[in-house]
């Protein structure tokens, strides 16, 4: 139990995004009270009252990171249609360790089209399925990698933008993906029946300095500007 409760306090501290800060970079001083609260009930060997008060940091955490980053999904283009921003979060803590997330995904689909193109978006804030991640990606990123994908109609290349690195592949049947990092955070645009130019299309509207700004920790966040549409 003892391990449980200090995994607990670590998550907690390191899931503070500045999505939970205050608008002038200070803590929000009631996620800070429960943190406290939590402390001080294991300090008083009160186990049970410290892990609720600590989940519910985490969970007021959560929900602020979200609300954040949910302001950065952008309009959907001329000619195509978005769905609402699902959500979904979990915290978990064991003897082996911790995990934490939080993920916002927005589908886009085409008006009036027989051939179902359709953009699902997806941001995941997570210091550890992120590092994961991007360690494969950087791996499939490597020149012989990008050689092998670039086979039978299939295309493959590493790109970087905006302080974002990452991999844009196309399949030849019309699928395809860019998949980008950020210090915690993951931006994937995942696209069916569409081509490139439209995967591209879709990142151009990604406000990637304003979502990287906001990934910085001890920083207020910054607010999405919306580009004009042309």
């Amino acid at each position: 139990m003892r391990n449980l409760l200090i995994v607990s306090v670590v998550v907690a501290m390191l899931c503070v995004s500045p999505a939970a800060l205050a608008t002038d970079g200070k803590p929000d001083p009631k996620v800070v009270q429960k943190i406290e609260q939590g402390l001080k009930a294991y300090k008083d060997g009160k186990p049970t009252e410290a892990t609720a008060a600590l989940q519910e940091a985490m969970t007021m955490i959560q929900k602020a990171n979200a609300s954040g980053l949910e302001a950065f999904f952008p309009d959907a283009p001329a000619g195509w249609e978005a769905g609402k921003v699902s959500t979904q979060t979990m915290n978990m803590a064991g003897q082996d360790g911790a995990i934490s997330f939080t993920a916002l995904e927005r589908r886009y689909d085409k008006k009036d089209d027989k051939k179902g193109q359709s953009i699902s978006m997806t941001l995941l804030s997570s210091p550890e399925m992120v590092a994961n991640q991007k360690q494969m990606i950087d791996a499939l990123s490597q020149p012989q990698m990008i050689a092998m994908f670039n086979t039978d109609g299939n295309t493959a290349k590493a790109i970087s933008q905006d302080g974002w690195a990452g991999l844009l592949r196309a399949e030849k049947g019309g699928d395809g993906q860019i998949l980008l990092f950020h210090g915690t955070t993951m931006l994937n645009i995942q696209g069916q029946k569409t081509d490139t130019a439209t995967l591209e299309a879709f990142l151009k509207k990604v406000n990637l300095k304003g979502l990287a700004a906001q990934d910085k920790t001890g920083a207020a966040p910054a607010k999405p500007t919306k580009k004009a549409e042309k």
